[in-house]
């Protein structure tokens, strides 16, 4: 009986090994045959480095920059600066999370986080009373129950969508 058990382990470890060598790369292939794009300053990317990636249900590419967020449609890069007020006293973007709702979170480098939609702009979150203007975010989650988690150097919180914490 044990032997039979191996036997059937090993055939579905087979099977299992089998199927992900579907997904790698033909190594008879060479690597410049694959398509390979990289953007830069000299062809259009507007920002010197990247924090943080994510995709919007809408399609968009969102990019975290230390200028700002960026978005990619696929053709174009287009800067969104932060509005000039004491919630978005930085303008460096740390981190991003898709929201299911079609929005997008994002983390400040030295500050806190907030929203964007096209249909409303931004939106700092400062009603926790976790919430700190120099928290300075590092990691950004939405959870199934669109409660959004954000992790700082200090503090780890809970932001739910009715405000509370």
């Amino acid at each position: 009986m044990r032997s039979r058990a191996r036997w059937i382990a090993a055939g579905w470890s087979l099977q299992f090994l089998v199927s992900l060598s579907s997904f790698a790369l033909d190594p008879a292939e060479d690597l410049s045959q694959y398509t390979c794009r990289q953007w830069n300053r000299q062809n259009g990317f507007p920002g010197n480095g990247v924090n943080a990636v994510t995709q919007t249900t809408d399609g968009f590419l969102w990019i975290a920059t230390q200028k700002g967020l960026v978005r990619y449609d696929g053709v174009e890069f287009k800067v969104l600066p932060l509005p000039e007020n004491r919630q978005f006293r930085h303008q460096a973007i740390s981190s991003l999370s898709s929201s299911a709702d079609g929005g997008l979170w994002f983390g400040i480098q030295n500050g806190a986080f907030g929203s964007y939609r096209p249909d409303r702009g931004f939106l700092a979150l400062t009603n926790g009373a976790w919430v700190e203007p120099a928290m300075n975010v590092h990691a950004l989650f939405e959870a199934s129950d669109a409660s959004l988690w954000v992790g700082s150097v200090n503090v780890t919180g809970r932001h739910k969508p009715d405000g509370s914490a």
